[in-house]
């Protein structure tokens, strides 16, 4: 047995003296020999592919139609508030976009998620910019006013 290697009942556990900066130059050195261009080219096949198959999900669901249920996990309201933002009240249209067949509610998606994002809360730096635009514009006119 050479002085690398050690007897151990029926086994020989051979020390292997490599460099682990040595290893990594070798496989550096392999995977350099692996034509890159191909793989990246494969690769960016299947990167379009899947962003075709995403897109077209994408519409597919934007185009959903859900039912009352599905109105309500959407939303996450209540059904009686869901019912009560599709009715005629008062003369004022209803709140939410919908369908009607028969007694039946039924909702588009994308109809559903434009309505729950159409007034977006203003953040403390867009509301104290509104403030501001708001007093200025009084100001101009209290001073308009004055100059008559």
């Amino acid at each position: 047995m050479g002085s690398n290697s050690k007897r151990i009942g029926d086994e020989i556990v051979i020390r292997l003296s490599v460099d682990t900066r040595d290893l990594l130059a070798r496989i550096e050195s392999i995977l350099k020999t692996v034509e890159q261009p191909e793989i990246t080219e494969r690769l960016d096949r299947i990167e379009g592919g899947l962003a075709k198959i995403l897109d077209a999900l994408d519409r597919e669901r934007a185009d959903e139609v859900l039912d009352i249920d599905g109105a309500v996990k959407l939303t996450g309201l209540s059904k009686g508030a869901i019912y009560g933002k599709t009715a005629w009240i008062e003369g004022q249209p209803p709140a939410i976009p919908h369908y009607k067949k028969g007694k039946r509610l039924y909702f588009r998606r994308s109809e559903l998620e434009a309505w729950l994002t159409e007034n977006p809360r203003k953040d403390r730096k867009r509301f104290e910019q509104t403030v501001a635009d708001k007093m200025r514009e009084l100001n101009a006119k209290r001073s308009r006013r004055g100059k008559r």
